[in-house]
């Protein structure tokens, strides 16, 4: 459904989740006020974000590549509506605070991407990852592949002894109605 005009009755749900998505909203007050809305007196919602960039080398290093390639300069991660507009502490639980909920709790989790290879991150990313996809399609399909293979090269820095473990950080923010 749509975070933004949740389709439901008010006071309807034990429990609202939104997992790596209220970041990508311009305004990410109107979700939080919807999820508020739906939910049941003393229920809670919880979500998960992208933290602060330099805990997110592989994020940072996605859109850096991307934009340098398509010649634009990477968007300023504090804008929002991007992959770590909410990240900064304190940001996501002040706009929970905002949209009425009380007993808010913010807490930051290592997230490491484990996978055989970098190579195997970047099939993910292709598959997965919208704004970097996004910005590479405005490449042709030659240069969109010697994109993805110089983010490949760079993230080979992340390379262990088991395969590859690339950096990641989630906040977790939950708050009661």
């Amino acid at each position: 459904a749509d975070i933004e005009a949740l389709p439901f009755e008010s006071a309807t749900f034990d429990a609202a989740t939104c997992r790596l998505g209220l970041m990508f909203l311009p305004h990410p007050s109107t979700g939080l006020a919807e999820m508020r809305r739906v939910l049941r007196p003393g229920r809670r919602a919880v979500s998960v974000v992208f933290s602060r960039p330099e805990r997110n080398p592989c994020v940072t290093t996605l859109m850096r590549v991307a934009c340098t390639q398509v010649g634009v300069a990477p968007p300023d991660p504090a804008r929002p509506g991007g992959l770590l507009s909410l990240g900064a502490p304190g940001v996501l639980a002040r706009l929970y605070r905002e949209a009425g909920f009380s007993d808010v709790h913010e807490l930051g989790v290592s997230a490491p991407f484990r996978m055989p290879s970098a190579r195997h991150y970047v099939d993910f990313v292709r598959d997965g990852a919208a704004p970097v996809v996004a910005i590479l399609s405005r490449l042709s399909e030659e240069r969109r592949a010697a994109a993805y293979e110089e983010i490949e090269k760079e993230l080979e820095v992340f390379r262990t002894v088991e395969g590859w473990e690339g950096p990641n950080e989630l906040l977790i923010v939950w708050g009661t109605v």
